[in-house]
């Protein structure tokens, strides 16, 4: 299990295998919308759809960083 914090969105997340997991502050919800894997692999969405930086985009790529389980349970991010 690899835990992370999505600095933009202020946000704590895990990846389970291939399943990942946002923290709503009480509990731990399906991150269906893609977050954490969208900001592994740089993918800006924003990006037009011809554009070749549509993923490996640095600025996405620095938005989530590893943390540790300890950091998630103290909160030492955000």
């Amino acid at each position: 299990m690899q835990y992370y914090y999505i600095k933009d969105l202020k946000l704590y997340g895990k990846a389970e295998g291939l399943d990942c997991y946002l923290w709503d502050g009480t509990k731990w919800c399906k991150d269906n919308e893609w977050v954490i894997q969208d900001r592994l692999c740089g993918f800006d969405d924003t990006a037009d759809a011809d554009d070749p930086y549509g993923f490996g985009d640095t600025e996405v790529l620095n938005s989530i960083v590893k943390i540790t389980e300890d950091d998630f349970k103290q909160h030492k991010f955000g």
